[in-house]
């Protein structure tokens, strides 16, 4: 960091990128959403700048068992939008991807207390 402000490894201020494949691993099932839970901020605000696919919204409706309407219900998202968006497979805005980001690291939250319990069966 100079002066207070994110510097990209270009050593100009602005956009820090992800770590390579951070939404792709998890899209795809090989990083389990625990994993968003122990990013640091610094990781997690990268992540908001660059979007997150459409494609964890269906990832947390399925780790939630819930429905997508009840899940745009929850994050305060407009249902029409977040469709489309899973229809042309493209990314969420910033303040969508927030959104989700702070839905699936309390969901990886709780499967990290689970797990560390010892008793996944509850």
């Amino acid at each position: 960091m100079s002066g207070g402000r994110l510097t990209a490894p270009s050593g100009r201020p602005g956009k820090i990128p992800a770590e390579k494949g951070a939404w792709t691993g998890i899209i795809e099932g090989r990083r389990p959403l625990e994993k968003l839970y122990s990013f640091e901020a610094i990781e997690r605000i990268a992540l908001v700048r660059e979007g997150a696919p459409a494609g964890i919204v269906t990832i947390l409706v399925e780790e939630m068992s819930i429905t997508r309407d009840r899940l745009y219900r929850i994050a305060g998202l407009p249902r029409a939008t977040i469709d489309r968006k899973l229809r042309a497979n493209v990314r969420l805005d910033q303040d969508e991807t927030e959104r989700m980001i702070g839905i699936a690291r309390l969901v990886g939250q709780v499967a990290r207390i689970v797990r560390e319990s010892g008793k996944p069966d509850g």
